[in-house]
């Protein structure tokens, strides 16, 4: 379902994860440093987010409309970044396992 949005706004990890994981271009609200973290790693940037200390439906609507702007750049940087990204993740057991080894 999430993938067949033209964008999302959210603000739980999970569901922005879940987003920028099926390619859907996302506003993120962030609170803590994870949303910051995971929009540097993907998009080399952190302009698709706002922190909830500056949220209002001025700056929201901003955010939304410079997303909207940007859907297609948004996505070809998904689509670049999330199988990478995968690859990490999954080989991350691997990583564990040689260092235990040594």
């Amino acid at each position: 379902m999430l993938g067949q949005l033209k964008a999302y706004i959210g603000s739980r990890w999970h569901s922005t994860v879940g987003s920028l994981g099926s390619g859907t271009p996302t506003l993120s609200i962030v609170f803590s440093e994870k949303g910051p973290g995971l929009h540097q790693l993907i998009f080399g940037h952190r302009k698709y987010m706002l922190d909830c200390d500056h949220l209002n439906l001025p700056n929201l609507l901003e955010k939304l409309d410079l997303l909207l702007n940007e859907e297609k750049t948004a996505r070809k940087q998904l689509s670049s970044a999330i199988p990478e990204i995968k690859k990490l993740a999954y080989s991350a057991g691997q990583h564990l396992k040689n260092a235990l080894d040594d």
